[in-house]
């Protein structure tokens, strides 16, 4: 069941797998929280980031959180859309435990429906598979 749903997330839109009957029914849904540039310096000034380039680690997982160690893994091997949405993902999983709510195991698919829509709202675009990240804006070097 896992497989499926993971497949789906992969290949359809939020909007196709958020409908679908993977969802578990007796999951509430998650209220909506503010992950803004103020939240992610917080949470990154508290958690280590690691990119994995483990090949055992990504085939199981784009990202991972471990809150007792303060680490929040993501998957070097994969574009950098990916790693974003991943990030997005993995800050959520955090910002959602700092209030005491744990999303964990049912709640993945909505935490990654809500990374998707804030990639979207920070990019512009939707985000797919297909979808390459703009280029940073080049900054100007202090003389």
């Amino acid at each position: 069941m896992k497989v499926l749903a993971l497949i789906m997330m992969l290949f359809l839109p939020p909007a196709a797998y958020a409908q679908s009957f993977f969802i578990p029914q007796d999951v509430p849904p998650l209220p909506d929280i503010v992950l803004g540039a103020k939240e992610i310096v917080e949470i990154l000034s508290d958690y280590n980031v690691i990119m994995e380039d483990n090949k055992t680690f990504c085939r199981n997982y784009y990202g991972m959180t471990d809150p007792d160690t303060r680490t929040i893994s993501i998957c070097a091997l994969t574009d950098a859309s990916t790693k974003i949405i991943t990030l997005l993902h993995e800050l959520l999983h955090v910002a959602y435990n700092r209030i005491g709510i744990d999303t964990g195991g049912p709640y993945e698919i909505q935490i990654d429906i809500k990374a998707r829509e804030l990639y979207r709202k920070l990019y512009g675009i939707q985000a797919t598979k297909e979808t390459p990240v703009p280029p940073p804006q080049e900054v100007p070097k202090v003389q």
